[in-house]
């Protein structure tokens, strides 16, 4: 048994990242099998192929302990990047988040910007993708020169539970914390549809707050905010 073993771990750590086929979706679904996966072997160079998970350095890095929870949180190659907004993949994608803003909200209430917005100045507008797939995207609006506003955070309905509106939302929130920002806020919706979003934000630290800047008490919205400062 410990034989096999050896070499499924042999496989996992050494064979797989050889070819680049299998870096991501193959390896994440060998992962999820694997109830506890220690990966201990390191390469040629004394290194462990941590790309597998998304975070690879040139010197190495320590040893992980896998689980099923942790293939989920997408620890993967996720690049999250700064992006104009013409790609047509981002564009498609907006557009589906326009059309579930609809579907879930009346027009008074929906606040979300359309892709003409988010090219303006005062929106800094990023992607997340894997292999050069679009896993989701995000916006962060300037209010003044302390505070900030999080907008079209969306996740592409083909790449949900990969962690990519996780890794989007801690990236926006180093780069407002790079800003001198002391708060972040947001609006969502109140509906059932918006559940998933309002917990990532919990998690993150966020709470409930009155409206900010131009937003009106709204039934259908609520606000959050997070001081960073």
């Amino acid at each position: 048994m410990s034989v096999l073993w050896s070499f499924f771990e042999h496989f996992v750590t050494i064979i797989i990242p050889c070819f680049p086929i299998f870096d991501t979706a193959f390896s994440r679904n060998v992962l999820q099998l694997l109830p506890h996966f220690w990966i201990g072997t390191r390469n040629r160079k004394g290194q462990i192929p941590c790309h597998i998970s998304g975070q690879w350095n040139g010197a190495g890095c320590e040893p992980l302990l896998w689980s099923k929870k942790h293939a989920q949180q997408g620890w993967f190659e996720v690049d999250v990047r700064k992006e104009d907004v013409t790609a047509p993949d981002v564009i498609a994608l907006l557009q589906d988040h326009l059309k579930s803003m609809t579907m879930h909200s009346p027009p008074e209430s929906i606040h979300a910007l359309n892709a003409d917005r988010l090219r303006q100045p005062d929106v800094t507008f990023w992607s997340a993708r894997e292999n050069g797939i679009l896993l989701g995207c995000g916006a962060l609006k300037e209010l003044n020169s302390r505070h900030g506003e999080i907008k079209s955070m969306k996740t592409s309905p083909h790449h949900v539970r990969k962690g990519a509106a996780n890794r989007i939302l801690r990236h926006m929130l180093e780069e407002a914390r790079r800003r001198g920002y002391q708060r972040i806020s947001l609006e969502t919706g109140s509906m059932e549809a918006f559940l998933p979003a309002r917990r990532l934000y919990e998690k993150a630290g966020f709470q409930y707050c009155d409206p900010f800047a131009h937003y009106k008490e709204n039934p259908n919205s609520l606000f959050m905010t997070l001081n960073i400062s």
